[in-house]
């Protein structure tokens, strides 16, 4: 079976056959698909499943947003046109692009679509966090110390307090009429 799968319809091993019975587009490569009796290709973006987000391939530039993709020949595509396609309409393999340039594509969806906004969020490490929460949990510690000194100095001046009004009122002979 696996032999197969690595060769196309005339039996010679082909490496586009393999890559389309692996059943699943991945981001940053070229696929053909079809749309009713025409055939286009389009840079897969994000795979959902059952359908992926892509940028279709245009052998010209429309307007001054297109940026340019190497395929087999040079494409054309614009990164505010975002589209899906389902995966089941999936043709051929065409390529993968390098990392750099799929990072490039990525880059110029975000500005286009202005989602840029979050890129600089700062999303601190596992290790950080975990150092921030127990220095957190040693203020806490130190917080609680604090108020049962605290709590016991204020019992201790209350118990001191009363002790000497008791005394004072002792001493000027109203303890009893206190008590009545």
């Amino acid at each position: 079976m696996e032999f197969k799968m690595n060769r196309n319809g005339s039996g010679y091993y082909d490496e586009t056959a393999s890559k389309a019975f692996e059943g699943m587009a991945k981001p940053g490569e070229i696929w053909t698909v079809g749309y009713g009796d025409r055939e286009k290709e389009v840079l897969i973006i994000k795979n959902h499943g059952k359908l992926c987000n892509v940028l279709s391939l245009l052998d010209e530039s429309k307007n001054n947003h297109c940026i340019e993709i190497a395929s087999r020949s040079l494409k054309y595509t614009d990164p505010r046109m975002l589209q899906y396609s389902f995966n089941d309409s999936m043709g051929q393999f065409v390529k993968a692009l390098p990392d750099d340039e799929f990072d490039k594509v990525l880059d110029e969806i975000e500005d286009a679509l202005e989602l840029n906004i979050y890129r600089n969020i700062y999303r601190p490490e596992a290790e950080e966090v975990n150092e921030a929460v127990e220095a957190l949990e040693q203020k806490v510690k130190e917080l609680e110390d604090l108020l049962a000194k605290a709590q016991e100095i204020s019992d201790t001046n209350y118990k001191e307090k009363y002790q000497k009004l008791v005394l004072e009122l002792i001493d000027r002979g109203l303890m009893g009429v206190v008590m009545l």
